[in-house]
């Protein structure tokens, strides 16, 4: 559809207006990381609880050899990584015993730990410290069920996650990542079509006055255009002699490109050998206007002009 501004503006684009989407989209996306906030803190909530139950059979040890080793943890983090490692130790690949970093106190602690929940006193180092490790997490993931924990078989499963983000990437992973990419994706269109939304191109007595997207306007005449071609996007591609204006996401690119052709096609072709005095004067007239305004330079409008003039 035209847009007529002023007298002398025969057509001018008009540019698709995609903020209503734009914000439908950031809406929806808005809500989805909502639920997702929702759903990872009701279940860290529940797990923290878990977590909170592990590391007390733990640090309320009655041997303060045991206490004394978590008590030493420099932060929260570090409390649950101590207790994760006395569930989940580290093995060889080749042996049933520890990896050789780990001290002997570990396998006092294991012992120690494993009979006090058990309630059983055997002699404490009668069993192969693997065994000892083994045993201790049976005991913990039975203690942890009896008072309605969901271990997933599994006795470290509240000391994986020390923190929120952790436990919420980690499990939610699967709606996370795909939410992270949705909003680099929107975002960036959203900025390309901010950019993009001052394009124009307005048509005026033979003139064509095109803004780029950074504000910059050219102007250059009809008679110069060599092709017109809509794109995708619902956009428009001019080139010619010193032409080359882009625009997209334009609601009368066809119409546009219709009126572009017709001018041109109406226009005496300069490869024609007779050009009336009448039509040069009115080239050069326009030529001048445009180095006037500073759109050509000098010299380009004395070649014009030497052109026009056949000189």
């Amino acid at each position: 559809m035209e847009i007529i501004s002023n007298e002398n503006e025969l057509l001018k684009s008009k540019k698709i207006n995609l903020d209503k989407k734009f914000m439908l989209g950031w809406i929806i996306l808005a809500a989805i990381i909502a639920v997702i906030l929702i759903l990872s803190s009701i279940g860290f909530s529940s797990y923290k609880e878990g977590q909170d139950a592990t590391i007390d059979l733990f640090i309320n040890s009655r041997y303060s050899q045991v206490r004394g080793h978590y008590e030493a943890a420099e932060n929260h983090e570090d409390l649950v990584s101590r207790v994760h490692n006395s569930l989940s130790p580290s093995w060889t690949s080749s042996s049933n015993e520890l990896v050789s970093h780990i001290m002997s106190i570990n396998a006092e602690r294991l012992d120690i730990l494993y009979y006090e929940l058990s309630d059983n006193w055997l002699a404490p180092y009668s069993s192969n410290l693997k065994n000892a490790a083994s045993r201790l997490s049976k005991e913990v993931l039975k203690t942890l069920e009896s008072k309605g924990y969901d271990c997933h078989d599994d006795a470290a499963y509240y000391v994986k996650h020390a923190n929120y983000l952790d436990f919420a990437f980690t499990n939610y992973k699967s709606l996370v990542i795909p939410v992270i990419l949705a909003a680099i994706l929107l975002g960036l269109t959203n900025v390309l079509y901010l950019k993009d939304k001052a394009t124009e191109i307005a048509i005026s007595e033979g003139v064509i006055t095109y803004k780029a997207s950074k504000g910059k306007s050219k102007k250059f005449l009809v008679k110069d255009i060599g092709s017109v071609e809509t794109t995708g996007l619902k956009g428009l591609k001019i080139t010619g002699v010193g032409v080359n204006a882009k625009i997209i996401l334009i609601e009368n690119a066809e119409n546009i490109k219709t009126q572009l052709m017709n001018m041109r096609s109406s226009m005496p072709n300069e490869s024609t050998p007779v050009i009336t005095t009448e039509n040069n004067a009115d080239s050069i007239k326009k030529y001048k206007e445009l180095l006037d305004s500073g759109i050509i330079t000098q010299e380009e409008f004395d070649a014009k002009k030497k052109q026009l003039l056949d000189l």
